[in-house]
């Protein structure tokens, strides 16, 4: 029946393990999360969002699992079908396809999918991919998503902005640890100037006090430490 047959698809997604750690059951269930987020309640979208990596992932899992849970079992295989990616398909294609000749329902699992594998994308590592994904999100995706829902693309956005700057982020830092950027150099040598000022200053303050201890007019001490005080302060 249907309701043994759920377990068994739900069981067949956890086995295929993510880049960002986890597996693609849990991928699946924050896919119909975002969807459902965003107001979407149609059974049909929702129901595909928990097994729309399936047929990619594991190709040869029994079709007429999917097929006779339920009376929207044909539907929910169409559009789960939609948003497969045929072996013939390079990704550029797979998603021109999505974008030109998807369905509505399509388009906006497409783009919940996404959004949930930007969120990923933060515990990934691997700077080329992030960089790649990145970059084939903002070519290809937004698209996408600004005909099927202007909001998942705002979210897109902000995903892939956050993504650029912590890429921007990992090529600084290492010219930071090594100071090897002129920039950082020269920053690194007004940090030493100003600390050789402040041990000027230091020492004109002991002149001065060194002046009172030994008896010199007080007011005429502190006029001649203040005035090379502020002379110093303006070469800084």
């Amino acid at each position: 029946t249907g309701s043994r047959k759920k377990p068994a698809l739900a069981k067949a997604s956890t086995t295929s393990r993510r880049r960002s750690g986890g597996n693609m059951f849990r991928h699946q269930l924050d896919t119909m999360s975002i969807l459902m987020d965003y107001g979407y309640i149609d059974s049909v979208l929702l129901k595909a969002s928990l097994i729309h990596d399936l047929l990619e992932d594991i190709p040869e899992i029994d079709r007429d699992s999917i097929l006779s849970v339920d009376d929207e079992s044909a539907e929910v295989y169409t559009l789960v079908l939609e948003v497969t990616r045929r072996p013939i398909e390079t990704k550029v294609h797979f998603l021109a396809r999505i974008r030109d000749f998807g369905s509505q329902r399509a388009k906006v699992l497409k783009c919940a999918d996404r959004i949930s594998n930007m969120i990923s994308l933060g515990y990934v590592t691997d700077i080329s991919f992030i960089k790649r994904y990145t970059d084939e999100t903002e070519q290809h995706v937004f698209p996408i998503a600004r005909v099927a829902d202007q909001r998942m693309l705002s979210e897109l956005q902000e995903l892939v902005a956050t993504r650029r700057e912590y890429l921007a982020r990992r090529v600084v830092e290492p010219h930071r640890r090594g100071l090897r950027r002129p920039a950082l150099l020269g920053i690194a040598a007004d940090h030493q100037r100003l600390d050789g000022h402040e041990m000027r200053l230091d020492a004109l303050r002991r002149t001065a006090r060194d002046g009172l201890a030994q008896g010199n007019d007080p007011a005429r001490a502190n006029r001649d430490a203040r005035g090379r005080t502020r002379r110093l302060r303006r070469t800084r």
